[in-house]
């Protein structure tokens, strides 16, 4: 359904929109398609799975023939029609109403000439744009951007000379070079809050290096997690961020008085970042391990298990990495950084790309460093500090004596940590008093008096529902969607799972899992799935829950497929 890589392959740029009658910006046409008139509601989530492509007797002879090698078409065996028969489906009866790759062809037919594309942190929900302000924005954000510089050579001749720095760089060790790899073809996808910003996109899941890449990222983030959880604030999963706001609060608790805390978002982190501040980073975790007298990291060949090795001893399974050779590979990755826009090839000369499988851990780690220089410098008030992030999204939490008489102290705290970035970096603050803040897709509480902090888990759609009463985030599938009953059971249950893990109070958690039982009834979903989700849930947490939904629906474990 999204055309946004057929439009970059052809390079259209050219108004489209003049005959459409669509909300417009600039002049040009940019539209949600769900709120454009006449679209099936199942094209409004681009998750739904449709039930494949209806063909002809006719169609799937010709791909039999087509299948076999020319050599052998001449002895080929005689196929009979009824042989042909027994391929398709006597009675063609569709049970959930999902639709067909060509049904959905045609809901769309009439948009085929305009950019259908995906949002982002909303990938479910589909944006349609005219090709001349896509095509305008790309080239912003690529062609004519500084950090990217244009190239003379082919990708062909990219790849010879990525592949010779890679055996200079003593990689062949480290992984395969895939022969079969090319680089990645660039793209944009706007934000959900603001169309008019964009996100670029390198994907580099096609690159020849891409084995070698992962294993770094596997490394690199291994390394940090070793570290104590005292040297900064990086958070490793959502799943711990309930324990871990209240091991810091429960910190401060001791020292006394109020607690303050601030929210802010990094803008900027993957875009701004320069090359150097990223060897820094990497080279100072590497000195700290190093201390411990360890002398590589060790990551199995599958699976994603890693562990920290003192000798460079061969293992069976597993890849040993040294120090100097985790350094190579980094330098290898921030040096190749090439990506294909409109047909020609560009090198990324300052940040990384979105898209790289390194990219979010040399990210996380420069932000590591600068936290852990932050609270170094803090001397003995090192104590009065505690603080959770996760990618760009960080909460700090300061002590401020009794009654918060402490002010200024607290704002010069607050104030070093804005600066501890580096100055491409930008922190624009979220909280609004100090006391309640977004999180995480949850709502933080600190009660000052008591200092007591609670996490309020909301879904994505908790805000809409409550003042609108619509969907505007598609993160879950329609029940019309061409997917097993238990596939969506097992969804639902795993949402409630999450919601009641991150909660502090079982009434928020209560109140989110009654909304996301809304939008499932929204999207179709019969009694019988959320009820089921309902009773796996109570079987998990037990207590109070338990005896009631077991009174409500008595779940007996139904495997029904559809």
């Amino acid at each position: 359904m999204h055309t946004y890589r057929w439009i970059l392959e052809k390079g259209q740029d050219m108004c489209v929109c003049s005959d459409f009658r669509l909300t417009r910006y600039q002049g040009h046409v940019r539209i949600r398609l769900d709120e454009v008139e006449g679209v099936d509601r199942y094209l409004h989530s681009s998750r739904n799975i449709t039930c494949g492509r209806t063909i002809s007797k006719f169609q799937l002879m010709e791909k039999i023939y087509q299948a076999i090698p020319r050599a052998c078409r001449s002895n080929m065996l005689q196929i009979k029609n009824e042989d042909i028969e027994r391929c398709f489906r006597t009675q063609e009866v569709k049970q959930n109403g999902a639709m067909t790759e060509q049904e959905v062809t045609q809901q769309v037919g009439h948009l085929q000439h305009l950019v259908l594309v995906p949002l982002d942190r909303n990938p479910g929900a589909t944006l349609v744009i005219c090709p001349t302000l896509y095509m305008h924005t790309f080239r912003l954000t690529f062609c004519w951007n500084a950090a990217f510089r244009s190239l003379i050579q082919s990708e062909s001749e990219f790849l010879v000379e990525s592949k010779g720095a890679y055996d200079d760089a003593g990689l062949q060790n480290v992984a395969i070079w895939r022969t079969s790899g090319k680089l990645g073809r660039a793209y944009i996808i706007p934000k959900d809050k603001d169309y008019s910003r964009w996100r670029h996109i390198s994907p580099s899941w096609s690159e020849p290096s891409r084995t070698a890449s992962t294993r770094l990222r596997r490394a690199l983030r291994y390394m940090l997690l070793c570290l104590p959880v005292s040297y900064h604030f990086s958070l490793r999963s959502t799943d711990h961020l309930n324990t871990a706001l209240s091991r810091g609060v429960a910190s401060l608790k001791k020292v006394g008085g109020m607690i303050v805390a601030r929210s802010y978002d990094i803008k900027d982190m993957f875009v701004k970042l320069p090359h150097e501040e990223i060897i820094a980073s990497v080279d100072w975790l590497v000195k700290i391990h190093e201390k411990k007298n360890l002398v590589a990291v060790k990551t199995s060949v599958r699976g994603k298990n890693c562990k920290m090795a003192r000798t460079l001893h061969k293992e069976e399974g597993y890849i040993c990495l040294s120090f100097l050779t985790v350094m190579a590979m980094l330098r290898y990755e921030l040096g190749h950084v090439y990506t294909i826009c409109n047909g020609r090839a560009y090198q990324q000369v300052f940040g990384i790309p979105m898209g790289n499988h390194s990219s979010l851990a040399l990210a996380d780690l420069m932000c590591t460093k600068a936290e852990y220089m932050f609270l170094m410098s803090l001397g003995s008030e090192r104590c009065l500090v505690s603080g959770v992030r996760l990618a760009n999204d960080v909460s700090v939490m300061v002590a401020a004596g009794n009654n918060g008489t402490d002010s200024q102290r607290v704002s010069r705290v607050f104030h070093r940590f804005a600066d501890a970035y580096p100055p491409t970096l930008k922190l624009v603050r979220k909280d609004d008093c100090g006391y309640a803040w977004d999180f995480l897709g949850c709502k933080v509480f600190l009660v000052p008096d008591v200092t007591e902090v609670h996490v309020f888990p909301r879904t994505k759609n908790q805000a809409w529902l409550t003042e609108q009463g619509t969907l505007h985030y598609h993160s879950m599938q329609d029940y019309r969607s061409y997917s097993a009953k238990k596939v969506k059971r097992m969804t639902m249950t795993a949402f409630m799972l999450r919601l009641w893990r991150s909660s502090t109070d079982e009434q928020a958690a209560g109140v989110s899992i009654v909304c996301l039982i809304r939008e499932s009834r929204l999207r179709g979903h019969p009694p019988e799935v959320f009820f089921g989700s309902l009773a796996r849930l109570a079987k998990v947490v037990g207590g109070p829950w338990r005896s009631w939904i077991s009174q409500v629906y008595p779940h007996h474990g139904s495997t029904s497929v559809r």
